[in-house]
């Protein structure tokens, strides 16, 4: 697992600390993410990385959906470091990067600004009501760069009541930043009185995700 940061495409990393010797530092990095990337997307993990000389040390968290700040407790030594910040989805390719070299003195406070490295998926909304024979509609679109290639998972498990769902064409796809593919879900037939939550998978090379459809009483 990695562990992802961002904010639109960018996240700011705080580091504030205090003296724990004459050449070290004992401070916060503070990661802070846009709720909006966070939801429907691949984002998985963030790594954050100081190098100080030779010496080198790796941070790592998960990340979860409601995940707004992430925070790594550090120690640094004084002088000139340099902080790396990578962001990965969870088919472990690299979405996010960014790098910033500062001097560390007694109070530090230290940015980076993270820019998309690949095409990264997004899907909105995360979560649709089906009553009936209506058709849903998703949003699909890169937040990431050049051309993102997406897929309905055909392997994903259907629904177990409520007559299948119909995937709709069309069933993949090619998306440029800015641009939006309409994915569409029917129902085929009605059946069972109850409510029913299913999971349908979004895919694609960088990574994948997942959303929920409740398929209510006809």
């Amino acid at each position: 697992m990695r562990i992802p940061l961002v904010a639109v495409s960018v996240a700011a990393l705080a580091c504030r600390g205090g003296l724990t010797s004459t050449s070290e530092i004992s401070g916060r990095v503070t990661i802070t993410m846009s709720r909006q990337i966070l939801r429907a997307s691949p984002l998985d993990s963030i790594e954050l990385q100081v190098q100080h000389g030779s010496s080198s040390q790796v941070y790592a968290k998960a990340l979860t959906g409601t995940d707004t700040i992430v925070t790594f407790d550090i120690k640094v030594p004084l002088g000139e470091a340099q902080f790396t910040a990578r962001v990965f989805s969870n088919t472990g390719f690299l979405l996010y990067s960014g790098a910033t070299t500062q001097d560390i003195k007694d109070d530090a406070r230290v940015t980076i600004a993270v820019t998309a490295q690949n095409p990264i998926l997004s899907v909105s909304p995360e979560s649709l009501r089906l009553t009936g024979f209506d058709t849903l509609k998703f949003a699909v679109t890169n937040k990431g760069t050049d051309t993102l290639m997406w897929a309905w998972d055909s392997v994903a498990p259907p629904c177990p009541t409520k007559g299948p769902l119909s995937i709709q064409p069309p069933v993949a796809g090619t998306v440029v930043l800015g641009e939006v593919d309409t994915a569409r879900v029917t129902r085929s037939s009605g059946g069972d009185p109850s409510t029913t939550l299913c999971t349908r998978r979004f895919i694609s090379l960088t990574g994948n995700v997942d959303v929920r459809i409740v398929v209510a009483p006809d």
